[in-house]
């Protein structure tokens, strides 16, 4: 009833129509509407968490951890639309619902995002200067763009159908850097390259360190690259070329990436126009 009808028009006594029982009944439970809205949607989270945690049993790779959750997080949204209308639109404008044992379990489910991060940047498999509560804020943050999506703008039907999008613009931005070939012993070299090139300058990074970051032999980076001016050369050409290669959607979008950057680009515009000078 009241993601049907919303909080102001459901009232204690059509609940109590519609559960079968005296009004008197469910003040023994719930001191009033806003506890009973509360008590909702800590149940849901509880429930939610408690099939999230069964579900990521097993699962070692942070990357697959943080891919489950969102799956999860989407799925679970499209089964239940009347709790996740009542989670966004009633709960969270609600001042009160952030001093309530709801909000505590939400952030238990928090939680469960910023341990999966911080193991994944303690595991070497995500950047080692990715900020953790903050990338925490980009999941949740997503979630519930999908969620405004598919309930109040009716993009999409369901929001899983974005799984393998979101997963496609959120990895690029948490795993460890890369460059050309993944896993690749060229990429890896100048992927090292770059990172000691930016850290100490093209003079004082050695070859023997950058062997070190890309975790060859000093001799496999001759095999590659003449010297160290040519596999500084070399990994700004790359940069020019991926540069190059992107150009091309610039009047053309294709990639959901490249959506999502020419969408906000115009936001601030918009906004930037609107602010007084």
């Amino acid at each position: 009833m009241l993601s049907q009808n919303g909080f102001e028009q459901t009232t204690i006594a059509n609940i109590a129509r519609e559960t079968g029982v005296a009004d008197s009944l469910v003040y023994q439970y719930f001191k009033n509407k806003q506890d009973l809205l509360f008590s909702v949607a800590e149940e849901r989270f509880s429930d939610a968490q408690a099939l999230l945690e069964e579900q990521l049993q097993g699962i070692r790779d942070p990357a697959s951890c943080l891919g489950k959750m969102f799956w999860f997080g989407l799925r679970y949204n499209d089964l239940h639309p009347g709790y996740l209308r009542i989670l966004l639109f009633e709960c969270r404008s609600n001042k009160d619902f952030y001093s309530s044992a709801a909000y505590a379990q939400m952030r238990k489910h928090a939680a469960l995002a910023t341990g999966i991060l911080n193991d994944g940047v303690g595991s070497g498999v995500f950047r080692p200067d990715l900020d953790v509560r903050l990338m925490r804020d980009v999941v949740y943050g997503t979630l519930d763009a999908e969620a405004i999506a598919t309930m109040a703008f009716r993009e999409i039907s369901e929001g899983i159908a974005d799984f393998d999008d979101i997963m496609a613009l959120i990895m690029p931005m948490i795993r460890r850097r890369e460059l050309l070939v993944e896993n690749g012993k060229e990429g890896r070299i100048m992927a090292a390259a770059e990172e000691a090139f930016a850290r100490k300058g093209f003079a004082k990074a050695t070859i023997a360190e950058i062997a070190r970051g890309a975790q060859v032999a000093e001799w496999t980076i001759y095999e590659y690259f003449q010297n160290k001016e040519d596999l500084l050369f070399s990994t700004a050409r790359k940069r020019f070329q991926q540069h190059q290669a992107g150009l091309g959607e610039i009047f053309e979008v294709r990639t959901p990436l490249r959506r999502l950057l020419r969408y906000h680009c115009r936001g601030g515009e918009r906004e930037k126009n609107r602010l007084p000078a």
